[in-house]
């Protein structure tokens, strides 16, 4: 046998090698099939583990998305995330960062208007600021253009010492500022002398 003839056995043997020791490792790991968590529709692409992010025409971050599955769909021009954490950015003040982290949410399941920006948020979340709220509730509405999460249920919103529940908000990203729509009932908790 002719040396050229020997390295390509042994090319085709390590080829088809691979090619199975490909094959066992997905038939072992049984990798759940991403279209699964789509709920009814075939994705363009499906991503597992991964983060999208978003910038404006400067190139400033506006928000990252961190999911554990995502599925985007070119047809209805929607992506739809499972188990998500998405991180909003504004411009920083003089002297800082080019961005810094205004508002953190994490959802149970986000549908994401891809042309508009827009998220609807599905499922408990929860979200913290960077002045330290935090607010959890079932179902909100991320309009882009405004800036603002809003929502209709149940909130609790907390503090420091201080805790209110009320029904429907609207937290204005850009000035930090978060509004209770209806009645509240205030708690407030003092940290105990020691």
């Amino acid at each position: 046998m002719s040396e050229i003839a020997k390295r390509a056995l042994i090319w085709g043997v390590a080829l088809a090698s691979l090619s199975g020791l490909i094959w066992l490792l997905v038939g072992w790991l049984e990798l759940e099939p991403i279209t699964s968590l789509s709920r009814g529709f075939q994705p363009d692409v499906a991503l597992q583990g991964t983060t999208l992010t978003h910038y404006e025409g400067m190139g400033r971050r506006l928000w990252s998305l961190t999911a554990k599955a995502i599925t985007v769909d070119e047809k209805t021009r929607t992506t739809v995330a499972e188990a998500v954490e998405v991180r909003f950015w504004h411009a920083a003040g003089e002297g800082e960062p080019q961005e810094a982290l205004a508002l953190s949410v994490h959802a149970q399941r986000l549908v994401l208007d891809n042309v508009r920006q827009d998220m609807v948020f599905e499922g408990r979340l929860s979200a913290n600021d960077a002045h330290g709220l935090e607010f959890a509730t079932h179902d909100a509405t991320w309009r882009q253009q405004e800036g603002v999460l809003e929502g209709e249920d149940i909130v609790t919103v907390q503090r420091g010492d201080l805790s209110l529940e009320g029904v429907g908000f609207r937290y204005d990203m850009q000035e930090g500022k978060f509004l209770l729509k209806g009645q509240a009932r205030l708690r407030w908790m003092p940290e105990e002398e020691p």
